[in-house]
């Protein structure tokens, strides 16, 4: 696994989980925006002209863009074709297009994206189609230059099986996701030094400080700054509980799916 993205575990490993309590950190599930309130297969069973569904599909989309940009340029494609590509298969699942050879009884979104991604390219190498670029389309935003700088970061580390790559892209993309959320609402709150003075407790990449180095740095007790992480590694949880119920079918397999991605990130090849 790809030890640079900036994100801990533990808080997840020595919890029972439960559904969380009421927010008492910055921010709530109200204000939070990085993820649909709406379940994906919620979204995939709305009628394909339902605009708010459409709309709802391209933020699932661009939030996982870069897993599926990987496992495509895993398979050979040029960073030029694997965009083309990319695109082409997100516009077809926010259109419902070429979906119906894909099993959607299993609803966990991550299974859904890879296999609905290798039934795409094998339907684009029999048919020949590439998605054309202009034409008044719309599109996902992808940074291909982005995605590309840490494509190779990821090469230098990469398991020999793409799929098992893929879930480790997804899970580190999904935790990315709930940090920015959770930055995002202490910014909200008028906190951003709190965040910047205590967010390397979530940090597995970086050292964090002291508690009595950021209790001075935040001009707080000890006490209360071990007190503020807790809080925060608490906010952190009930986010990532939050955005994985709406990657599965039903509340019941956020369980379920939190162990998975536990296991991706307990393993190295």
């Amino acid at each position: 696994m790809n030890s640079s993205s900036c994100l801990i575990l533990e808080p997840l490993c020595d919890q029972t989980r439960t559904v969380p309590d009421k927010p008492t950190a910055p921010g709530s599930d109200a204000q939070s925006g990085l993820f649909p309130a709406t379940p994906w297969s919620q979204l995939m069973r709305l009628r394909v002209d339902d605009e708010s569904a459409r709309q709802a599909l391209a933020r699932v989309c661009e939030l996982y863009w870069y897993p599926v940009y990987a496992y495509i340029r895993s398979r050979g494609h040029s960073p030029h074709d694997a965009e083309d590509l990319a695109q082409g298969f997100f516009m077809g699942i926010i259109r419902r297009e070429d979906l119906s050879s894909v099993d959607q009884r299993d609803g966990k979104l991550r299974n859904f994206l890879l296999a609905s991604i290798k039934n795409y390219l094998a339907n684009s190498f029999r048919d020949s189609q590439r998605l054309k670029r202009g034409g008044g389309r719309e599109f996902i935003s992808l940074d291909v230059e982005w995605a590309e700088g840490r494509l190779q970061n990821d090469l230098s580390q990469a398991a020999a099986d793409p799929e098992r790559e893929f879930e480790q892209r997804w899970a580190v993309t999904l935790l990315e996701h709930v940090l920015r959320e959770l930055e995002s609402e202490y910014e909200k709150a008028g906190r951003r030094n709190v965040f910047a003075c205590l967010g390397a407790f979530l940090s597995f990449s970086v050292e964090p400080p002291s508690y009595e180095h950021a209790a001075r740095a935040l001009g707080i007790t000890e006490q209360n700054a071990r007190v503020a992480v807790h809080r925060m590694r608490k906010r952190y949880r009930d986010l990532l509980q939050k955005h994985i119920e709406a990657t599965v079918d039903s509340p019941d397999e956020a369980d379920a799916e939190l162990d998975h991605l536990l296991r991706v990130f307990s393993t190295d090849g």
